[in-house]
């Protein structure tokens, strides 16, 4: 099992600490680790979708940004991602209850409390394995896809291409299939070819629609409006 896993605290020593704990504990679990750091929350947001991490583990007390502040916009834009929070001081453990979490560590019980947060967000990742990700199926392979990764699917003769925000895959499916993988919430046919996801659309062009990777999407002329009341009754529910 591969687990991504990002880590952000501003001190560095600190940051060294959890990351060789963090690769010591996955290695007696034979968990294949790739692990992310940063030094400041700002520098995470900045590259949050850069990554398709699973899991983040953020000290609280950070200048700026704090990992509270960063907790927030990562419930937003990466639901599915577990989050452990890891400070020096009790004071802020009822602030985490503002964000979405999994836990709370003291850095003095790190070694006593870690392996019991990591099992549980091992298992609260594999419970939703199948709430989270876009099962392909390829040749003999089920390979599972962020659901939160997926920019758009496109229909290409038999083929459907999945398009993530590092890599494409294909395989033998009618949209519809792939359609009725994914939450109603979070993703729209725009026309018979495609499917866009909601949160990577920069911008509506004409009768096009802008992703976050630069990619042109055509809007077919029936869903057009469905696809404008569709963004704005969602602009007006967040």
């Amino acid at each position: 099992m591969k687990l991504c896993i990002g880590l952000c605290d501003d001190n560095p020593l600190h940051l060294r600490m959890i990351s060789q704990e963090i690769q010591r504990l996955c290695g007696m679990r034979e968990i294949e680790a790739e692990i992310h750091t940063w030094t400041s929350g700002a520098q995470l947001l900045k590259e949050i979708e850069t990554y398709d991490i699973q899991l983040y583990i953020l000290d609280i007390r950070m200048p700026e940004i704090t990992g509270i502040d960063a907790a927030k916009q990562i419930n937003l834009i990466q639901p599915s991602a577990q989050i452990i929070f890891i400070s020096s001081y009790l004071e802020y453990f009822s602030d985490v209850y503002e964000t979405e979490h999994l836990y709370f560590v003291l850095k003095s019980q790190m070694a006593q409390r870690l392996p019991d947060a990591l099992d549980r967000a091992l298992a609260k990742l594999g419970q939703a394995q199948t709430g989270v990700s876009f099962m392909l199926h390829s040749r003999s392979q089920v390979i599972p896809i962020p659901i939160h990764s997926i920019l758009c699917i496109e229909k290409e003769l038999r083929k459907i291409i999945v398009t993530t925000m590092h890599d494409h895959y294909e395989m033998y499916a009618k949209l519809q299939e792939a359609l009725a993988q994914l939450p109603p919430d979070e993703f729209f046919q725009c026309h018979r070819s495609y499917i866009v996801a909601f949160r990577h659309i920069e911008q509506i062009c004409g009768n096009e629609i802008l992703l976050s990777n630069n990619k042109h999407i055509p809007i077919g002329r029936t869903f057009m409006k469905p696809l404008k009341e569709a963004l704005l009754k969602r602009q007006f529910s967040q």
